[in-house]
């Protein structure tokens, strides 16, 4: 076994479903052969080989591991209980077995196997109340030792009775009775004598006990009465068995079951264990329901995060470059797939805890609204319909696509007003997101609106207050916008420790009752609250007690929990789910391996290429220079929350652009991201000479991540100067900077210098990153055109970016971190040029766009259709992203510079043109009004083409725009 020995929940209960006659092993009123017989015709072959083959002595073969479609739990074979619980932690030590029996007292002897066998009982239930299996953690006893004391010079002879066969089966008797006890139905442990037979020495003089051969014979002359057995941990089910099992009725009628069994200790357990840490992951078993443990918390980001290997796709940021609905829905589906394979695996063996169940915290639809915070790399970018677009492709890609069970579950987050600070200028844990009406509805509120409408399972409240109420705990937030309004039927969760938050850091309310009671009240489902912490909801019944909480809120709280368990196919037979056999093989697969290839490629976003120097126009270069702290630094490679990263897989861009030059030379130049220590000598040394020479900028999780705002947009350190000592040191050579980074940084310097001839923004790309630089860099097999585009703006200027000192900036164009009004925010409020505006990015080809039509009016409540066609007009195949924007002329309300309502991402041959057809749903169409969402009658003008209308920097392309009246 791969794994073993480890923390098995108790009763391993992913198991099957039972129909309502159960099995016949599990009905008690049968005999015993009856039910064992049942039981073993049920098994596999291999089945009972693991059953036999697992006795112990070691983690790698103890213990017998679960059968989880029956649910027979693990169960550990060997333990010694001679004279005492032998090599098993704390336990009262009685004389050697010789010395008992010099009492020549089979009372005494059998008091003493009493004693013994309570105790193993004892920690037998603790040990699996804690999930712990192995090694002298079982109940059935390796003892007595009852061979004949034949030699006075054998090394056992302290392990045995004496001498005499007749004293030592009279002392064996009682002491199989005291071990065994005297109930009429069950023992309390399973006496084993041994060791049969002809065993008396020697050990190891004149010859070793494992090769000896006896000659004689002597045999026992009492039995024991050893009752060999199997430890069935299970809990009795009546032959009916219970509604929620069975598979013909309403999820909604099985859900209301199950929860109408569980006691109020019961659903606190369910509700109160979400994780993070083993102390509180996973949520308990129910094992006199057969419900097993479950594990909540799990990262799905890019990927299965933190849980063993996994394939790792680019930071979401960069999948959001992509501009592909189609692209994310593909990345989703192999993370999920990999996330049920690997929960399989780990079912199969009684693992859960952290990151090994199949409830995704993800995607992150948080709105990219200020360059400097923390967390952007984890969003789909600035505007909340192109997040809400990206979104639905993901939940649909984690969940599948069978029409009863789901692949895993999705849970949008951080619900809501959520988009820093982190820690600067204060802490994340206290902020109060003072927001607008119109603002939340406009900006913060339409992807998790959308990611509700795609049919994800769940959504996960926020650390901060909106306009003084936590999230956690806002009732307008979680029941009447959520609920209500948007229909949502699923379970909200907590982000670590937010409940707890509001009591220590929002001081929102004083105690964990009234947290437990707000929280509740407002629609959390589930607490993930930290390591060794007294969780808010393990105090959820002394809340009912107290009359702070009513028990039925309590249970309708619950109910979305077993549905979505349900939903996976926990209650299930593992035969009626598709996704039962997935096993580790897809885990790094090759089709998985090249989606992530795939993904990298189509997240690079051409920034810059002087008089077309990209693609590369030779294949190798004589001398080629790679320099930068980012150039072979790995782990920067990844960003924030990434899967355990494969070293073995990940390429650096030193190692992917390397078969550019019969000589490559590089240098990091400074020691991490940070760039604090530098030494330009180095950097002179290995430019120098060079026929190109690549620089690798940015940042890593240092700089920018979760916890960690940046106070600037600059780049970091002496990066800069590194940069300018490259250009200054190549002596002509063309320069091209590769940025890995998530937030804006400020390249002015290098966008309007001409010795750096090209900028590839790449973002995080991960453990594809070297291999896609090089495909797209020489447009390997004449289709790896850069197509990506820009899902932030970049702001023009460094001084457009207040920071946390006093100084006072001549353009203040983006606001206080703090200040969550959205003027001068995303390119939808900006006035005035960026250095690259949201949605722009070169190609190595240009199109142009044709024929757009459009209908010249549309009523309230239908959808926008329109066609447009593209053309491929340059030397190169290359994808598209088509942009689709409007604006409202003339309204007499506020509304936005402009919003992008579809995107499509194509792929053109040289010379091609292709007709397509876009929808703009109705809702799009929308204005917010002091009455809420309203469709006005009036003007809006559609814009259709490669990036925004009216923008300086063209991305090689024409905009075409249309008016529609809405009548």
């Amino acid at each position: 076994m791969s794994l073993t020995g480890g923390v098995f929940p108790v009763f391993i209960f992913t198991f099957v479903h039972m129909t309502t006659g159960d099995y016949p092993f599990r009905n008690v009123s049968l005999p015993w052969d009856t039910r064992v017989d049942n039981l073993v015709s049920l098994l596999t072959l291999e089945e009972l080989q693991s059953q036999m083959a697992f006795g112990g002595h070691g983690p790698a073969v103890s213990p017998a591991p679960p059968i989880p479609r029956l649910g027979v739990g693990p169960y550990s074979w060997n333990t010694e209980c001679m004279r005492g619980d032998i090599d098993a932690g704390p336990a009262t030590s009685f004389p050697q077995a010789l010395g008992l029996a010099a009492s020549f007292s089979p009372d005494l002897v059998e008091r003493v196997a009493r004693a013994t066998g309570l105790e193993v009982r004892a920690k037998y239930n603790n040990y699996t109340k804690h999930g712990l299996y192995g090694d002298h953690r079982g109940l059935s006893c390796f003892s007595p030792v009852i061979n004949i004391m034949r030699d006075p010079r054998w090394g056992r002879n302290q392990e045995t009775y004496g001498e005499d066969p007749i004293l030592s089966g009279i002392l064996a008797t009682s002491y199989v009775h005291g071990l065994q006890g005297n109930d009429t139905r069950y023992i309390l442990t399973n006496a084993g004598c041994k060791h049969f037979d002809v065993h008396g020495g020697p050990e190891n003089i004149p010859v070793s006990r494992f090769s000896f051969d006896a000659q004689n014979h002597f045999k026992m002359t009492l039995t024991c009465g050893v009752f060999p057995v199997f430890i069935f941990t299970f809990v009795h089910l009546t032959t009916g068995d219970y509604p929620f099992r069975n598979v013909s009725l309403p999820w909604d009628t099985r859900v209301d079951n199950l929860v109408s069994l569980l006691t109020l200790e019961e659903l606190q357990s369910q509700m109160a264990f979400g994780g993070h840490g083993p102390a509180v992951s996973p949520a308990p078993p129910i094992p006199r329901l057969g419900v097993g443990p479950y594990s909540w918390n799990t990262e799905c980001m890019r990927g299965d995060i933190n849980a063993g290997p996994a394939t790792s796709f680019p930071q979401a940021l960069g999948l959001a470059a992509s501009f592909s609905p189609d692209l994310l829905e593909r990345v989703a589906r192999a993370t999920g797939l990999e996330v049920r394979a690997k929960y399989n695996n780990y079912t199969k063996h009684g693992l859960y805890g952290d990151h090994r169940g199949l409830s995704c915290f993800s995607p992150v639809i948080n709105i990219m609204r200020d360059p400097r915070w923390g967390r952007n790399q984890e969003t789909y970018g600035e505007d909340p319909i192109l997040s809400g677009i990206l979104a639905t492709s993901y939940v649909h890609g984690l969940q599948g696509n069978d029409t009863r069970y789901i692949l895993t579950n999705a849970g949008c987050k951080h619900f809501d007003v959520h988009g820093g600070p982190e820690n600067i200028p204060v802490s994340r844990f206290a902020f109060n997101a003072q927001v607008s009406d119109r603002d939340w509805q406009t900006t913060f509120l339409p992807a998790f609106k959308a990611c509700v409408n795609a049919g994800t399972y769940s959504l996960m409240c926020s650390y901060n207050s909106i306009n003084g109420v936590p999230a956690c705990a806002n009732k307008k937030l979680l029941t009447d916008i959520l609920r209500d309004d948007w229909g949502f039927t699923g379970y909200v969760v907590s982000d670590e420790g937010a409940l707890e938050h509001m009591i220590t850091d929002h001081h929102y309310v004083a105690d964990n009752i009234t947290a437990a009671a707000e929280a509740i009240d407002a629609g959390c489902n589930l607490e993930v609250s930290r390591n060794n912490v007294q969780g808010v909801f393990t105090y959820i019944v002394q809340g009912v007690e107290s009359g702070q909480i009513p028990e039925d809120k309590v249970r309708e709280r619950a109910k979305p929990l077993f549905y979505t368990r349900m939903r996976l196919g926990e209650f299930d037979p593992p035969s009626m789910n598709p996704y039962t056999d997935l096993d580790l093989s897809i885990i790094q697969s090759p089709d998985h391996q090249a989606l992530a290839l795939e993904a990298a490629m189509k997240s690079f976003v051409l920034l810059k290429n002087r008089n077309s120097f990209l693609p590369l126009k030779k294949s190798v270069f004589n001398r080629v220079s790679i320099v930068g702290p980012l150039s072979n630094n790995i782990t920067s490679l990844y960003g924030d929350h990434y899967p355990t990263i494969n070293e073995t897989l990940t390429v650096s861009p030193l190692q992917g652009l390397s078969p550019l030059g019969d000589l490559v030379v590089s240098i990091d130049g400074c020691s991490d991201a940070r760039c604090v220590h530098y030494d330009p000598s180095k950097i002179k040394t290995v430019v120098d000479g060079a026929d190109i020479v690549f620089v690798c900028l940015g940042t890593d999780n240092q700089i920018e991540s979760e916890g960690h705002d940046r106070t600037d947009i600059e780049l970091p350190g002496q990066q800069l100067q590194l940069l300018q000592d490259a250009v200054a040191f190549s002596n002509g050579a063309p320069v091209v900077l590769l940025l890995f980074n998530a937030g804006p940084l400020n390249i002015t310097w290098a966008d309007e210098s001409p010795a750096v001839v090209a900028i590839l923004e790449c973002f995080y790309p991960a453990q594809a990153t070297g291999t896609a630089l090089y495909r797209v860099l020489t447009n390997y097999d004449g289709v790896s055109s850069p197509a990506a585009r820009l899902p932030a703006t970049w702001p023009l200027l460094a001084s457009q970016v207040r920071g946390p000192t006093p100084i006072i900036w001549v353009d203040t164009l983006i606001p206080d971190m703090v200040n969550y009004s959205m003027a001068g925010r995303t390119y939808r409020y900006l006035e005035g040029q960026t250095l690259y505006p949201f949605g722009y990015g070169l190609s190595y080809t240009t199109f142009t766009y044709s024929d757009l039509k459009t209908p010249p009016t549309v009523n309230p409540g239908q959808d926008l259709l329109l066609q447009v066609t593209v053309n491929n007009t340059g030397l190169y195949s290359a994808d598209e992203v088509t942009q689709v924007y409007i604006t409202w002329v003339n309204y007499p309300v506020p509304t936005l510079n402009l919003q992008l309502v579809a995107v499509s991402r194509t792929a053109l041959t040289s010379g091609q043109a292709v007709t397509l057809n876009l929808m703009v749903p109705s809702q799009f169409l929308a204005v917010y009004t002091d009455s809420g969402w309203e469709t006005l009658p009036g003007t809006i003008r559609i814009y259709v083409g490669g990036q925004q209308p009216g923008q300086q920097r063209s991305v090689g392309s024409n905009v075409l725009s249309a008016d529609v009246i809405i009548a």
